[in-house]
């Protein structure tokens, strides 16, 4: 395995990417993390995030290809509730929220907020006038959102409508700017604060704030580098640290960093659009490389098409890069390579008759 590590490190390399640095567990964990959703169903071909499990953990709900789609925790079942005809995927569906007992789905999609049963049924609008990006607080009793036809609002009010308010403004301190968004927001377990993804969409910096319920103590936990560096947030179940995606040289991929900001920690080499299992012992991940470079605008380089969904179980010894079906052959050289990364007799197989195994090919390019 260590050959087959250092082996993926090269071509990355060969890529033109950094192999990220990292730590894995001892011993060898095989299938973890495990390739979810493959291959994906030809409707959802594309971009997979905003990941959102069920409170009970036995469903997964995401956006992908415009759909607004749920699935089995396992990765079958996936299935359309919604499909968005918004020009950008900025506008379309996206801040997936469950309501606590798992029966309805509240997202945002083309500058409405909308609630509608699990299935998909009964799509109702409950906010409409620019507001977007909903959160919903854990007790399901409050939905703060951005507003405004670029976010530079935060709002707050009671699901049943009443009490809506101003909550933030980028023009108030400590921001005090009029090209800032609230990208994202996500509510603390115990609902006493709130955790900000703010965007400046001039220069495309990121960062990552902290505030109280009630709009005070606001309080930066991650400065923005560069343009697009920090992306999609949510709390740990335990309410200690907050995981997002972060596309700094330095720590790129899904990251980790204590609400006291300490420990800021690379988690899952390459990996974004993460989401926590509702027990704290499972992440769900959209894995590529490639997926980390990106234009000025934040888009990425490559075709959608080539990333893949993963379930990392925290329990477990796991392994980057991740080698689905424990044949030594990592998952992303087995596709560049048109094999199945969930076949391990294709190690042995020698797919281009060149005297070579597949696996010998791969530790000794």
């Amino acid at each position: 395995m260590k050959a087959a590590l250092l082996a993926a490190s090269f071509l990355l390399l060969l890529l033109g990417l950094s192999p990220a640095v990292f730590s894995v567990p001892a011993g060898d964990s095989g299938a973890n993390p495990e390739l979810l959703v493959y291959p994906k169903p030809e409707q959802f071909i594309g971009e997979w995030y905003d990941f959102s499990w069920s409170p009970t953990g036995d469903r997964i709900a995401a956006v992908a290809n415009d759909y607004l789609l749920v699935m089995n925790a396992d990765g079958t079942g996936a299935h359309a509730l919604a499909h968005s005809e918004a020009v950008t995927r900025v506008l379309g569906w996206r801040s997936i929220c469950w309501s606590p007992d798992g029966s309805k789905i509240i997202a945002s999609n083309d500058y409405h907020i909308y609630i509608m049963n699990a299935d998909g049924t009964n799509q109702i609008r409950i906010i409409e006038d620019y507001a977007w990006n909903p959160a919903l607080s854990s007790d399901g009793t409050r939905i703060v959102f951005s507003k405004d036809w670029s976010g530079s609002e935060l709002w707050i009010m009671n699901v049943n409508g009443s009490d809506s308010h101003l909550l933030l403004s980028s023009a108030d301190t400590p921001f005090e700017s009029n090209t800032l968004v609230f990208a994202y927001q996500a509510w603390s377990p115990d609902d006493s604060k709130i955790a900000l993804l703010i965007r400046d969409w001039e220069s495309g910096l990121t960062s990552l704030w902290v505030v109280n319920a009630d709009g005070t103590n606001v309080t930066q936990i991650l400065p923005g580098w560069k343009s697009f560096d920090i992306d999609s947030i949510q709390w740990s179940p335990d309410g200690k640290s907050i995981l997002y995606a972060s596309f700094a040289e330095e720590a790129r991929g899904t990251c980790v960093i204590n609400a006291d900001r300490t420990n800021r920690t690379l988690l899952i080499p390459d990996g974004s659009y993460a989401a926590w299992s509702p027990d704290g012992t499972k992440i769900i991940f959209y894995y590529n490389p490639t997926i980390f470079l990106r234009d000025t605008y934040g888009n990425p380089l490559f075709s959608p098409g080539d990333y893949e969904i993963y379930l990392l179980d925290l329990q477990k010894p796991y392994v980057f890069p991740p080698d689905s079906d424990a044949d030594g052959l990592p998952d992303l050289w087995e596709l560049n390579h048109s094999l199945n990364p969930l076949n391990a007799t294709d190690a042995q197989a020698d797919s281009d008759n060149d005297g070579l195994s597949n696996l010998e090919e791969y530790t000794q390019t």
